[in-house]
């Protein structure tokens, strides 16, 4: 596993099978390699499964249900608007992530 600026952060070598977790420290693309370098005359399969997603402490939830709170009070709205309203958000913006990426995978392909 390669991080942005594609400095190895995990390396396992002679396992056929795995589960490895790891947290991102910087914004960007993160890579997978595989090799067969050592067997170039055998056929490889290779099979993926990526369960994305993050950690958040009870501080972040404390904070973040503060700052809703007093944006629903600034508006003069329930909090039920703003969270919608912020999950809407959130949505278009990871939408609009995986165009980008979309994009440079298909410039790459």
């Amino acid at each position: 596993m390669l991080d942005p600026n594609y400095q190895v952060i995990y390396s396992r070598r002679g396992k056929d099978e795995g589960i490895f977790r790891f947290n991102t420290t910087m914004a960007g693309q993160y890579s997978f390699v595989f090799s067969n370098m050592n067997d170039k005359h055998m056929k490889k399969s290779v099979t993926v499964a990526l369960h994305p997603g993050f950690d958040v402490t009870a501080k972040e939830i404390e904070k973040t249900n503060k700052e809703v709170k007093e944006m629903a009070q600034a508006a003069g709205v329930d909090e039920l608007e703003i969270k919608t309203l912020n999950n809407a958000v959130k949505d278009m913006t990871k939408k609009i992530k995986n165009l980008f990426t979309e994009a440079k995978m298909s410039m790459i392909r």
